[in-house]
C-alpha cells in the first residue's frame, strides 16, 4: 500500500507532463494568435490541475499512514476526502482535457491545401490517440 501511495502522485505527475508536452508540441505549428493564446491557456490549466491531482492524492487522508495503516482499525482518519467521487471527477475532466488537446489540431489540418484523402489520413494520425 506504501508503493501505492507513491505511485499515485507519481502517475499524476506523469499524465500531466504528457498533456503538456503535447499543447507545448502544437505551439510549434499553430500560427493562428487564438489558437496560441487558447494553447498557452490550456497549459497553465493543466499544470494547475495536475498540480493540485497531486496535492489532492498525497493529502487524500491524514495521517497519512492511515492509508497503508487504516484497514487495521487501530487508527481514526482526522480527515479524508472521498476517493470514489474524486476520482470520478477527476477521471471526467481529464478525458475532457484529452478530447480537446486531440481535437485541437483538427480545424487547422482540415483548411490545408491537399485533397482530401490526404487530409483524413493527417487528420486520422493526429486521432491514434483517441485509440
Amino acid at each position: 500500500m506504501q508503493f501505492l501511495y507513491v505511485a499515485y502522485p507519481f502517475y499524476m505527475t506523469t499524465e500531466a507532463f504528457c498533456q503538456v508536452s503535447i499543447l507545448a508540441f502544437y505551439l510549434r505549428f499553430m500560427m493562428d494568435q487564438k489558437t496560441l493564446f487558447f494553447v498557452k491557456g490550456l497549459m497553465v490549466f493543466v499544470i494547475a490541475f495536475g498540480v493540485a491531482n497531486t496535492f489532492c492524492m498525497i493529502f487524500s487522508v491524514w495521517p497519512i499512514n492511515y492509508f497503508w495503516d487504516g484497514w487495521k482499525g487501530e487508527m481514526v482518519a482526522v480527515s479524508a476526502i472521498d476517493m470514489n467521487l474524486f476520482s470520478f471527477v477527476r477521471g471526467g475532466i481529464e478525458i475532457g482535457l484529452d478530447l480537446v488537446i486531440l481535437c485541437l489540431p483538427l480545424p487547422m489540418l482540415a483548411k490545408l491545401h491537399m485533397s482530401l484523402q490526404k487530409k483524413i489520413h493527417i487528420m486520422s494520425m493526429f486521432c491514434v490517440g483517441f485509440v
